[in-house]
């Protein structure tokens, strides 16, 4: 049996990645959803996919329930950010359609509320997962990785910088500007304490890449993680900005100081 995976977001930064990675499954027919039907059209043509992959015109929106019902997917991977601002009528519609949800969230209220969903999702018999994304997924994976090594878990401290050929995509931009100078409540010693979004920026020097500089950032982390792992008493996530070029000695140092100010 084939199964039909729509990709809300298809033929975007990150939707156009995973619908590469797929195309060539051969128990994978891909659908290319989106609200532009011939962006939708040329990217589903481009693929060299097993199955000849589909493109269907779709917005988030709009009626969600008769565009399911139209595609008839088996599985939906929601990729269309920023998810800040979203609630979580996408994954409502495919529960009642009856087919699998995923997303690739990383917005602190979407991803930390998701579980209000479980016993609809249960009673359709269908999977609701939020956040398979670079936070909370990989964080945790690695966390977890590493957790035996510890005799006890009490402060994790961990960013993420962009890499220097990654795609500038409009909703990461969004999703980042939102939070600028916004109140935020971090783990610290033990208590929730509340921090401000880019604030308390510090350097961190990579090897063979030079320095960059990392600001708060809001994430669904900072409210599972202490769920997640009891002993934890102190938790920082920070997010480091594009850095323009390097110095004459082969360093990031002094653009990555200018870039974080701009």
């Amino acid at each position: 049996m084939v199964t039909r995976v729509l990709i809300i977001g298809g033929y975007g930064n990150f939707g156009s990645y995973i619908a590469r990675s797929l195309a060539a499954d051969a128990d994978i027919r891909l659908l290319i959803g989106g609200r532009s039907a011939e962006k939708a059209q040329a990217f589903a043509a481009s693929l060299d996919a097993t199955h000849p992959a589909e493109s269907h015109a779709l917005d988030i929106d709009g009626d969600l329930a008769e565009a399911l019902m139209r595609i008839a997917p088996d599985i939906v991977i929601h990729t269309t950010g920023p998810f800040q601002a979203q609630d979580h009528r996408v994954a409502h519609a495919c529960i009642a359609q009856g087919c699998h949800y995923l997303d690739l969230a990383d917005a602190r209220e979407f991803v930390a509320t998701i579980d209000r969903l479980d016993l609809e999702a249960k009673a359709k018999d269908v999977l609701v997962l939020s956040g398979a994304s670079s936070v909370p997924c990989l964080t945790a994976a690695v966390i977890d990785a590493y957790l035996p090594a510890f005799a006890r878990l009490e402060t994790v401290d961990y960013g993420i910088s962009a890499a220097q050929q990654t795609n500038r995509g409009l909703a990461t931009t969004s999703a980042v500007l939102s939070y600028v100078g916004k109140p935020m409540a971090v783990l610290r010693d033990g208590a929730m304490k509340t921090v401000y979004g880019w604030e308390d920026s510090h350097a961190e020097r990579y090897p063979e890449l030079g320095w960059r500089l990392f600001g708060n950032c809001d994430i669904p982390d900072l409210a599972l993680f202490p769920r997640r792992y009891p002993t934890l008493k102190s938790m920082r996530f920070s997010a480091g900005p594009l850095v323009s070029g390097k110095t004459a000695g082969g360093g990031a140092e002094s653009h990555g100081r200018r870039g974080f100010g701009q």
